[in-house]
């Protein structure tokens, strides 16, 4: 069985602006759409999101990791040399992938909160 994790996300965010988010949500969409077919042991499966946009809420659903991210993992004390090098060489292996996938894909957020 497969664990389901949501994440919500203000409309704001796409553009704190604009009162219509409409078309940044759509484009962000189409973008999302290409990681229904990506499987890698390093990248969370993506499965689908929901927009609401009288509550001006955007839900992503993706595979959940119980072991939280990087960054959790920062938060909890210094990390040991070994352990450092790991995550930077899993991280390495998952960009090479999306690097790799046709068609291309650039991941545009890297940062320690988004790698589990």
């Amino acid at each position: 069985m497969i664990e389901i994790a949501a994440t919500r996300i203000k409309l704001d965010e796409f553009d704190p602006w604009s009162h219509s988010h409409e078309d940044k949500v759509l484009k962000f969409l189409d973008e999302l759409e290409v990681f229904h077919n990506v499987r890698h042991e390093r990248i969370a499966r993506f499965f689908g999101s929901y927009v609401d946009y009288t509550k001006n809420k955007l839900t992503l659903f993706r595979e959940y990791l119980p072991n939280g991210s990087v960054l959790d993992r920062v938060k909890q004390g210094a990390l040991e040399e070994h352990t450092a090098l790991k995550f930077f060489r899993q991280t390495a292996e998952a960009l090479a992938f999306l690097h790799g996938h046709k068609p291309q894909i650039v991941h545009r957020n890297v940062r320690g909160g988004g790698f589990l």
